[in-house]
This record gives structure tokens, sequence and C-alpha cells, in this order.
């Protein structure tokens, strides 16, 4: 399965929405696709909630995964390689 993961508060993940295809790619997905939000904003969640494609999402929202990370001193490639991981083990927990 696919993944798309958006780490950002509300006002970051609206700006990337109009700022790249991410949204719009996510339209025109036929098949599952996991997104993965890393944010405490639950606002960012009710995008996907109500975008017209969401029968083909499996959305996987980790509150505070992000700060604890980073924390931690991840950064960059290596932070969202682990957010992956960290979406991954609570799908696998899901099923």
């Amino acid at each position: 399965m696919q993944a798309v993961l958006f780490s950002a508060g509300l006002g970051d993940s609206i700006r990337a929405f109009y700022l790249t295809d991410r949204y719009t790619r996510l339209s025109e997905t036929n098949e599952m696709l996991a997104v993965i939000l890393a944010t405490r904003n639950l606002c960012v969640h009710e995008c996907f909630l109500h975008h017209p494609n969401r029968i083909n999402f499996k959305i996987i929202h980790i509150p505070g995964q992000y700060d604890r990370l980073f924390a931690e001193g991840l950064r960059r490639k290596e932070l969202n390689d682990a957010l992956c991981l960290v979406a991954r083990s609570r799908l696998s927990q899901r099923f």
C-alpha cells in the first residue's frame, strides 16, 4: 500500500495542498492509499474525512509522534521514515 505523509499543522497542510499536487493526486488514485497524519490538529483529519475520494483512504492519525521523534534528534528523511514506521505498526495493530 502506498502512503502519503502530512506532518504539519492545519495552515501548513492547506498551504501544501495549494502549492503541490498532493491533494489533487489523492483525487486521482483508484487504489487503497494510507494517509498518515502526524499532527495534533484534528482539523487536518477533517480535510480527508470529507475528501471526495475518501473511500480509497486508510487514515492513520499519529498525534504527538512528530514532536517525540523530533525531540529525539531525528530530522528530514530519518524523521519521515520513522513516522512511516510508526504508522505502519499502528496500521498492523488495527487488522
